[in-house]
């Protein structure tokens, strides 16, 4: 689903899933998705990227936000206030003049991508594709080259109808007769404090905190990792006013 210069060309990215267990380089093809069913993702990306971006430290214009709306399982999401969700994030980890694309996918598109990119034949809710590999959590390696369409964070996919069933299992756990029902695990980060909302929309919002948290190298398969992302997590969620599950649970 990356802009490459040749179809045969492999590029090297980390994938991440909010619900998943692994998080790895692999190494993935432009064609990716270029299938009949995935006709945007990697066609759309070839033919209407900006060509915008610049260096942080640059001066130039923000990147570009792209949202390509794939779905058809939740109508009038407001794609112009995930724009801005995506630009409150990007300026508030650094990166303000780089671009980001989120794709709103479905369930096929999305188990095709986990099973063909982490050999997972299920779906999730949300994968990232950073652009660079991370010198250190939130701080990104340069490009090789100083062009201005190298400023690209990456790619993220969301899976909507996933999200749906959360939503519909999270609400069908709150209406069951002294259900006081709490987070079995650690309490931080976004992962609990959805457990907590019943709005999909919502989610899609808190999704992207977790998404974009990994574009830049955010990460949580080892124990100091996941201490650092979960706290930016919190952090990033109180910055947006979006819930977090301290805060829910003194609501309830």
């Amino acid at each position: 689903i990356r802009r490459l210069a040749s179809a045969a060309s492999p590029y090297t990215t980390r994938l991440s899933a909010l619900n998943g267990e692994w998080n790895s380089n692999r190494y993935i093809q432009r064609g990716l998705l270029n299938s009949v069913r995935h006709r945007t993702t990697a066609n759309c990306l070839l033919s209407t990227r900006r060509r915008m971006g610049s260096k942080v430290d640059g001066g130039g214009p923000p990147g570009y936000i792209k949202v390509w709306n794939e779905q058809n399982d939740l109508d009038g999401i407001d794609v112009e206030k995930l724009k801005e969700t995506i630009s409150k994030i990007r300026k508030w980890i650094g990166y303000d003049t780089y671009d980001v694309d989120l794709f709103l996918v479905g369930d096929e598109d999305m188990q095709e991508t986990n099973q063909r990119t982490r050999g997972i034949d299920a779906p999730t809710d949300i994968l990232s594709f950073p652009e660079f590999n991370p010198m250190e959590p939130g701080i990104l390696e340069e490009p090789d080259f100083d062009f201005p369409h190298y400023y690209n964070l990456g790619e993220m996919l969301i899976d909507i109808p996933y999200v749906i069933r959360k939503c519909e299992e999270t609400s069908a756990d709150h209406r069951q007769p002294n259900n006081n029902t709490k987070w079995e695990y650690d309490t931080r980060g976004v992962a609990p404090a959805m457990e907590q909302v019943m709005d999909p929309e919502l989610r899609l919002h808190m999704l992207l905190v977790h998404g974009m948290l990994h574009l830049v190298g955010y990460d949580h398969e080892e124990d100091d990792e996941y201490e650092l992302m979960v706290h930016k997590e919190d952090e990033l969620l109180a910055h947006l006013g979006l819930p977090t599950y301290e805060f829910i649970s003194r609501e309830l």
